[in-house]
């Protein structure tokens, strides 16, 4: 099982949306829309930074490749303004949030810095308790465990073997993703 890797999903990235996709096309937003639903259940909400928004993009199509659906604010609630954010917008994520069986956090250098991410993380492990962090690291971490920094080291972590999605608490201890949104621990294999 291996870690996702921030310059693999940049070279896909940049191989799929050209130069800048960070700016999606209008089509995609328009399709966005069309399929808005409030009471929307989603198994993940994705939790980041959207200074990562070309590698959370094709995380969320390699979640869904492993059959989950998948919240990610900007792509499902496009209607929400990022440079005009309010008590609303916090409402419209909490609202989201409970329409989620678990969150994944996506972990980068610029996850730190973001205002949101740490406060989704929090709301969402009070209130569900299915949290896990998915690493993106600059370098490849082959044969390594990830071990968290601070409090995210608290969380398991997300790996991938092929298109199945693990949940790890180090090499020996995981299990199925589907497995355990339904209830299983991770166990040593």
């Amino acid at each position: 099982m291996s870690l996702f890797n921030k310059q693999d999903l940049k070279n896909r990235a940049n191989d799929k949306f050209g130069y800048n996709a960070k700016s999606r096309s209008v089509v995609a937003l328009l399709e966005s829309v069309k399929n808005f639903s409030y009471s929307k259940e989603y198994d993940i909400f994705l939790s980041h930074s959207y200074l990562d928004a070309e590698e959370v993009e094709l995380l969320k199509e390699d979640l869904e490749a492993a059959g989950f659906s998948v919240y990610v604010d900007w792509i499902e609630d496009s209607h929400l303004n990022r440079n005009n954010v309010s008590s609303n917008t916090a409402t419209v994520i909490r609202n989201r949030m409970k329409n989620c069986k678990s969150l994944i956090y996506a972990f980068s250098e610029n996850s730190v810095l973001s205002k949101w991410a740490p406060w989704e993380l929090g709301y969402f492990d009070g209130f569900n308790g299915k949290v896990a962090v998915l690493p993106i690291f600059d370098v490849p971490q082959t044969g390594e465990d990830y071990k968290g920094v601070e409090f995210i080291g608290i969380y398991p972590y997300i790996t991938k073997a092929m298109t199945t999605i693990f949940v790890q608490q180090n090499s020996e201890v995981w299990v199925n993703y589907s497995n355990w949104l339904n209830g299983s621990q991770p166990v040593k294999h």
